[in-house]
Protein backbone atom coordinates (compact mmCIF):
# COMPACT_ATOMS: atom_id res chain seq x y z
CA UNK A 1 0.00 0.00 0.00
CA UNK A 2 1.49 3.38 -1.00
CA UNK A 3 2.12 5.99 1.66
CA UNK A 4 -0.65 8.56 2.05
CA UNK A 5 0.14 11.94 0.52
CA UNK A 6 -1.06 15.27 1.90
CA UNK A 7 -1.88 16.58 -1.59
CA UNK A 8 -5.39 15.13 -1.84
CA UNK A 9 -7.72 14.39 1.07
CA UNK A 10 -8.42 10.70 1.41
CA UNK A 11 -11.97 9.70 0.49
CA UNK A 12 -14.14 8.63 3.40
CA UNK A 13 -14.15 4.84 3.21
CA UNK A 14 -17.39 3.19 4.21
CA UNK A 15 -16.76 -0.50 4.64
CA UNK A 16 -19.54 -3.01 5.19
CA UNK A 17 -21.15 -2.40 8.55
CA UNK A 18 -19.75 1.11 8.93
CA UNK A 19 -22.15 3.76 10.15
CA UNK A 20 -22.34 6.75 7.83
CA UNK A 21 -23.97 9.71 9.52
CA UNK A 22 -25.56 11.22 6.40
CA UNK A 23 -28.02 8.35 6.07
CA UNK A 24 -30.28 6.96 8.81
CA UNK A 25 -28.68 4.19 10.82
CA UNK A 26 -30.24 0.73 10.53
CA UNK A 27 -32.60 -0.20 13.37
CA UNK A 28 -30.18 -2.92 14.43
CA UNK A 29 -27.58 -0.30 15.36
CA UNK A 30 -30.04 1.54 17.62
CA UNK A 31 -30.92 -1.51 19.70
CA UNK A 32 -28.31 -2.43 22.31
CA UNK A 33 -26.91 -5.91 21.81
CA UNK A 34 -28.33 -7.65 24.87
CA UNK A 35 -28.10 -11.39 25.32
CA UNK A 36 -31.64 -12.70 25.60
CA UNK A 37 -32.71 -15.83 27.41
CA UNK A 38 -33.98 -18.86 25.50
CA UNK A 39 -37.50 -18.18 26.77
CA UNK A 40 -37.41 -14.61 25.45
CA UNK A 41 -36.09 -15.82 22.09
CA UNK A 42 -38.85 -18.43 21.90
CA UNK A 43 -41.55 -15.89 22.71
CA UNK A 44 -40.13 -13.51 20.11
CA UNK A 45 -40.14 -16.31 17.52
CA UNK A 46 -43.73 -17.16 18.41
CA UNK A 47 -44.74 -13.52 18.08
CA UNK A 48 -43.02 -13.29 14.70
CA UNK A 49 -44.82 -16.36 13.36
CA UNK A 50 -48.10 -15.05 14.74
CA UNK A 51 -47.51 -11.72 12.98
CA UNK A 52 -46.67 -13.55 9.74
CA UNK A 53 -49.83 -15.64 9.96
CA UNK A 54 -52.08 -12.62 10.62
Amino acid sequence: MPAATTKTPAPRVLWKGAISFDEPAPSKACKPAVKRTARERASARKAATRRKAA
